[in-house]
């Protein structure tokens, strides 16, 4: 066959255009490969960029929220390191930055002086630096200024002798050391010009330090400063100051005023080395021996690790030592008068010991916060109480100090009234071991109607030895009960038969015609009981008695109550001329004893029994039916058992190591133990006594209808 050229032309170039085919797709699946690729490429970058992106705003939250959280760090603990580091007389107070950062306290830093607020800092504070700002008013010796980081207490200062030429700072080496210097204010204390006066002074304040320290005593050339260390009043005798005085822990010293056995005949002394504190007195004394005005202190060194003192304040007081424990003058012995009356009667002669006398003793106090930074101090005086711990070695003391003006941000101020300045520092009487009943009864009946005292312990130091633990107290007289009710002081009337209080004669005639009107007169009668409601407040009878009788408290009515009312009505809420009633003590009561056990009837006690005039109330069918209430309100709502068990449990973790160092003091051995075992017993008291006393309750209320008194009834015409 011939062959067509332009067939076979034909076919060759579809051959060419096939590879050119070829050619340009796989030119294009390459293109398609690569942008791919490319595209794959864009959307890692991307994807990586944005997962950077995600991580770096990750970790700028992060690192926001740590430094944040630093901040706050830093803002909470700085309090732990301000300090107020100078004053000046004019007002002017400089605070202390100790930490390792700067920081911005913005109105959370907060100088109070005797309890009012007087400068809000604002600003930066450096590390290491100062802020500097005005009361707007004169500083003055007594001025008590307190420091505050939020609600967190930073620094606490009692102020001494101020000047108008010097100010008073801390070392700025030594934050420890005090001194008059040359003002700095704004500035720092660094080589600021110390100052002298006619009156030496010592380069620290009393309070709580956790080593030995150097103590100085700044004094004028010429001066001879004489000092004591255990209390004793310094003279010619004692040390003389040429060099610093070492001030160390000294609770392994000797006992001295602990181990005089002569202040008891039931209890005896420690048979270890009790807790002490150095007491500083020192004066100026020439050499024929005049002398200037004494200076005292109180130094605790190594406190930061006993229990016994954590959380709770502390209370010391510094007397000549023969003020107590002269033989023949001493407020706390038997002494001459216990032996004397031996001699004479050859009996025991225990009611005419010294410590019945009510003799004064006079000295200096100083009152410590639960944080121990010192809030009060000055002059003071105290007397035995006359009460059931006065047979004990741990005797109760009527306190009373000079001046409670500057304590306003003390807490011993919720103790002075008006004036009064007369605190109870209360052995507990026959619980005096735990102290567990009074501050139970007190704190769990405040919700009745009845005046209760307001209670806390307290670790008390006499003369640089401890003393134990004290429950502190109201002490019960006019000024008080204006302060609780605000009823002029003027217009109260108070009656009582306590050994501790005295009250106008005038007073207990007028509680008289209350106690004559309701015994005398048949109160079945409506007319003579609606006299009696307006002559006495029911409830608040009812809820102290109710309160006595529920708790087995077998020393009632002979139980220190008090009765007061004012003598003519007056805007006052209470001020409307009823008697009323305030709650004394409860430490013979919850299973303490047999006779205060919770099955036993305590309604058949001779003084609850024959007590007219509970008897002739209760013949009224209104006081009979609001009694019966009162008591179960105590077993289902003061005295529940669940509300004495949380009690129990929080204050016994509070207070067992201070209760068991407590008695350890007056030669009692106790454990942690003993102290749960002890709240057990209550908690066993109040978990049976409801269904016993319930019972008892209503079979004294039918009786008490029924019965019929000896004494004639005067009915009402």
């Amino acid at each position: 066959m011939r062959k067509d050229k332009n067939s076979e032309e034909f076919y060759d170039r579809d051959g060419d255009s096939a590879k050119k085919r070829k050619t340009w797709l796989g030119i294009l699946l390459i293109t398609l490969e690569v942008i791919v690729i490319v595209l794959l490429a864009i959307i890692l970058i991307k994807q990586k960029r944005n997962n950077d992106k995600i991580q770096e705003e990750k970790h700028d939250q992060a690192q926001e929220q740590y430094n944040q959280h630093q901040t706050e760090v830093v803002k909470i603990q700085l309090f732990n390191y301000l300090y107020i580091n100078e004053v000046s007389a004019d007002g002017n107070v400089e605070i202390y930055n100790s930490s390792a950062y700067d920081s911005d306290i913005a109105e959370d830093c907060i100088l109070y002086v005797n309890g009012e607020k007087a400068i809000t800092y604002t600003g930066n504070i450096k590390s290491k630096g100062v802020l500097l700002g005005s009361t707007g008013f004169a500083l003055k010796e007594g001025d008590n200024l307190a420091l505050y980081y939020g609600d967190n207490l930073a620094d606490q200062l009692m102020l001494t002798e101020m000047y108008a030429e010097a100010s008073y700072g801390r070392n700025a080496e030594d934050l420890n050391v005090f001194a008059y210097t040359a003002p700095t204010l704004g500035k720092g204390n660094d080589g600021a010009e110390i100052f002298l006066f006619d009156q030496p002074y010592v380069s620290a304040p009393s309070g709580f330090y956790d080593d030995v320290f150097q103590l100085y005593v700044f004094a004028k050339e010429g001066q001879k400063v004489y000092y004591t260390l255990d209390g004793t009043e310094p003279t010619l005798e004692s040390k003389l100051y040429t060099n610093p005085i070492t001030i160390t822990n000294v609770s392994g010293n000797k006992n001295v005023y602990s181990a005089i056995a002569e202040t008891s005949v039931i209890d005896g002394i420690p048979s270890t080395d009790v807790d002490k504190c150095v007491v500083l007195r020192l004066a100026v004394i020439d050499d024929e021996g005049k002398k200037g005005p004494e200076k005292t202190g109180n130094y605790f060194v190594g406190y930061g690790t006993k229990a016994a003192y954590k959380d709770i304040p502390t209370l010391t007081l510094i007397t000549n030592p023969e003020n107590m424990f002269d033989y023949f003058s001493g407020n706390y012995l038997l002494g001459e008068s216990y032996e004397d009356a031996m001699a004479r009667t050859g009996n025991t002669g225990v009611n005419d010991a010294d410590y019945y006398k009510g003799w004064e003793a006079a000295g200096v106090y100083e009152y410590y916060e639960s944080n121990k930074t010192i809030s009060g101090k000055g002059n003071m005086s105290f007397t035995v109480v006359r009460d059931d711990a006065v047979e004990y070695s741990q005797k109760s003391l009527k306190v009373t100090i000079g001046d409670s003006k500057g304590l306003g941000c003390s807490s011993v101020s919720e103790y002075l009234h008006q004036g009064s300045n007369t605190f109870i520092l209360d052995a507990s009487g026959y619980d005096n071991t735990y102290k567990l009943r009074d501050l139970l009864v007190n704190e769990l009946a405040s919700k009745t109607s009845v005046l209760m005292k307001n209670i806390k312990p307290v670790a008390v130091f006499i003369d640089g030895e401890y003393w134990g633990i004290y429950c502190m107290q109201d002490y019960y007289d006019k000024e008080y009960i204006s302060a609780m009710t605000g009823i002029d002081v003027k217009n109260i009337a108070l009656a009582d038969t306590d050994a501790q209080n005295k009250t106008d004669e005038k007073d207990i005639d007028l509680f008289s015609e209350l106690y004559d009107f309701v015994t005398r007169h048949d109160l079945t009668v409506p007319n003579n009981y609606n006299k009696v409601l307006k002559m006495m407040d029911i409830q608040s009878y009812i809820d102290c008695y109710c309160t006595h009788i529920y708790i087995g408290d077998s020393a009632y009515p002979e139980a220190n109550d008090y009765v007061w009312r004012s003598y003519v009505t007056g805007s006052a809420e209470l001020e409307d001329a009823k008697w009323r009633w305030a709650f004394g003590n409860a430490d013979v009561s919850m299973k303490i004893s047999k006779l205060t056990n919770f099955s036993l009837n305590t309604y058949l006690r001779p003084q609850i029994d024959g007590d007219l005039f509970l008897r002739s109330l209760m013949r009224n069918r209104d006081f009979n039916k609001q009694f019966v209430e009162t008591m179960n309100r105590m077993a289902t709502e003061f005295f529940a058992p669940e509300v004495v068990d949380t009690w129990l449990t929080e204050t016994t973790g509070a207070l067992s190591k201070a209760i068991v160092r407590s008695a350890l003091r007056f030669g009692i051995t106790i454990t942690d133990t003993s102290v749960s075992n002890a709240a057990d017993v209550i908690r066993t008291f109040f978990a049976n006594t409801v269904e016993y006393m319930m019972v008892c309750s209503t079979k004294f209320s039918k009786d008490s209808l029924q019965r019929k008194f000896t004494p004639p009834v005067e009915k009402e015409e």
